[in-house]
């Protein structure tokens, strides 16, 4: 599959990836800038996803209706997410209509109107989807757990920003994010499936009419905060939300792989020490589970738990001897070979999904400026060994590292030696 990966870089430094697969009927299309929320100006959080919505209100030519009422005619499905690090526009729809999709995707990128009235009533929207997150305390919990991990840096701070940073951002500053960031050379066009790259190169240079200048990529990574907290965020809930981790690799770090073997072992699925342990054999939680995330030049990982607050103490001390059979190595031996299988299965599998590979083509491209194949991946994860992932494991299970949040209210008081509590909102 490797060598059919087809990459240009246009004259203006748009980069145009492509896996054409032919046997499939439909294409799916993404747009990305490598931009996102870590780039949002001081003081207005927020204001890369604003510019991601205002893209689907309409063009000086289409309405917003009308970009919808045209997709749904050539039976496409829209996306579009803000991350922290990048904007994504994706279609996916019949390998015939490629030309059309093109078209209405590149004059929502190149030509968002963002007319005055639209976006003081998508100021609203935004509102209540922050509102929505207000009601879910697992989601407000994730953006204490950030704030807690990289402090006042961006990556600390939510993607939809707050409702003071929400407040202070004008319709102004959306065109200039725009105008600064949508730029050729932080710009990838990528489609895998029904397609023919070179029509593809031809249809983005046709429809992506973007500037080749614009602002430097300009990120600071993270400065170190203080760790072994407990940040207490005492709120009357049912249940309790804990977020426990802390900083691990860039998406380059060759340690991801023994990271995904760590993480697997330690919470993700129903085999996993944390469900196992926590769920199945004790009936504490319901969602319960590990993960990792990474960026440019740094990454975290984490375990949630929801609880009841009279589980309190319990989890805490399953947990402590979770960790312990993991970096003493016992949890690592007896799962490790059933593990990497699972882990081997899962990169094979990923050929079986479109987005998934155009995910894998994007991300490779946006962090390692290559492609790196599902083969390389299973090459990578055979060369691991037990004494990798325990070592990992050490590193980032070190007690001192670890930072944890408490959303919700219990009456216990007492905390794991290894964390300290401290009361109070993080800014």
């Amino acid at each position: 599959m490797e060598k059919d990966i087809k990459k240009t870089v246009l004259s203006n430094g748009i980069r145009v990836l492509s896996l054409p697969l032919a046997s499939r009927r439909g294409a799916a299309v993404g747009v990305w800038i490598d931009a996102g929320s870590r780039d949002d100006p001081a003081g207005k959080a927020g204001l890369s996803h604003l510019a991601e919505h205002m893209s689907f209100k309409g063009t000086p030519t289409r309405s917003a209706l009308d970009i919808a009422r045209e997709l749904e005619s050539i039976s496409a499905s829209e996306d579009g997410y803000t991350s922290q690090e990048e904007t994504c526009y994706y279609l996916y729809l019949p390998g015939e209509e490629i030309g059309r999709g093109m078209e209405i995707l590149g004059d929502m990128v190149s030509h968002a109107a963002i007319d005055a009235k639209l976006f003081e009533r998508e100021l609203s929207v935004v509102a209540s989807e922050m509102s929505d997150v207000e009601d879910t305390p697992s989601e407000i919990a994730r953006d204490y757990f950030a704030t807690a991990i990289f402090g006042d840096h961006s990556l600390g701070k939510p993607i939809l920003g707050y409702p003071s940073t929400l407040k202070a951002i004008c319709r102004d500053d959306v065109a200039s994010f725009v105008k600064g960031h949508y730029v050729a050379p932080r710009i990838i066009l990528a489609a895998v499936g029904n397609i023919d790259h070179e029509e593809f190169c031809d249809l983005t240079t046709r429809f992506f009419d973007v500037s080749g200048e614009g602002l430097p990529k300009d990120r600071i990574a993270p400065a170190p905060t203080p760790t072994g907290k407990l940040h207490l965020i005492e709120k009357k809930t049912s249940q309790l939300s804990i977020y426990l981790g802390g900083r691990a690799y860039r998406f380059d770090d060759p340690r991801r792989y023994s990271l995904a073997v760590f993480d697997t072992i330690l919470g993700r699925g129903a085999s996993s020490l944390l469900f196992n342990r926590l769920r199945e054999e004790e009936g504490i939680g319901y969602r319960i589970f590990s993960f990792e995330e990474y960026f440019g030049d740094c990454g975290l990982w984490g375990i949630y738990a929801n609880l009841d607050p009279t589980d309190f103490e319990r989890f805490f001390g399953i947990v402590d001897s979770i960790f312990d059979d993991i970096v003493e190595g016992r949890a690592v031996n007896e799962r490790f070979e059933e593990t990497i299988r699972g882990l081997t299965g899962m990169a094979k599998l990923e050929g079986d999904s479109i987005s998934q590979l155009l995910t894998r083509l994007v991300e490779t491209e946006l962090y390692c400026g290559r492609y790196i194949s599902p083969e390389e991946t299973l090459f990578k994860l055979a060369s691991i060994r037990p004494a990798d992932v325990i070592e990992t494991a050490r590193e980032l299970l070190d007690r001192r590292k670890i930072t944890g949040v408490y959303y919700g209210k219990s009456k216990s008081r007492t905390f794991p030696e290894w964390l300290a509590p401290v009361k109070g909102e993080l800014a």
